[in-house]
């Protein structure tokens, strides 16, 4: 969060690593959507802040707890939702005319897992049989 977020507020908010770390992925990686953020890609960010990062913490606890089988549908659209908001950005990656291939390929790897872990998050609380409501 001290990455993405970077696109939405004043890096002078940020730890210096935090947004030397920025810098370093920007330059190597060639992420010209996190180096300079369009609207859409930001409006994305800011859900991602407002509405992924709490239920994530919400997930960690129910998880460590072992309670996540009463939270299964909000895993399943907390999944679908970060899938859907990947669409577009590895559209936009695979798709940018003015970017080597190379670097749509490495930055399409590098944001891969954020659809796919996701995805698997999808399947795996789909497939949860419901809770016992008598247990």
């Amino acid at each position: 969060m001290f990455i993405d977020s970077q696109a939405l507020l004043p890096r002078a908010l940020y730890p210096h690593i935090a947004a030397k770390l920025l810098d370093f992925h920007v330059e190597t990686n060639g992420d010209f959507l996190m180096g300079a953020p369009p609207t859409w890609f930001r409006s994305l960010i800011l859900v991602e802040v407002v509405l992924q990062l709490p239920f994530f913490f919400v997930a960690c606890r129910s998880l460590l707890a072992k309670t996540e089988a009463r939270l299964r549908w909000a895993f399943v659209a907390y999944g679908s939702h970060v899938a859907t908001t990947m669409v577009p950005i590895l559209g936009e990656i695979l798709l940018r005319a003015d970017a080597a291939a190379a670097t749509r390929a490495r930055l399409a790897l590098i944001y891969l897992p954020y659809l796919v872990v996701p995805l698997c998050i999808v399947a795996s609380f789909s497939a949860t049989p419901h809770i016992d409501k008598a247990a």
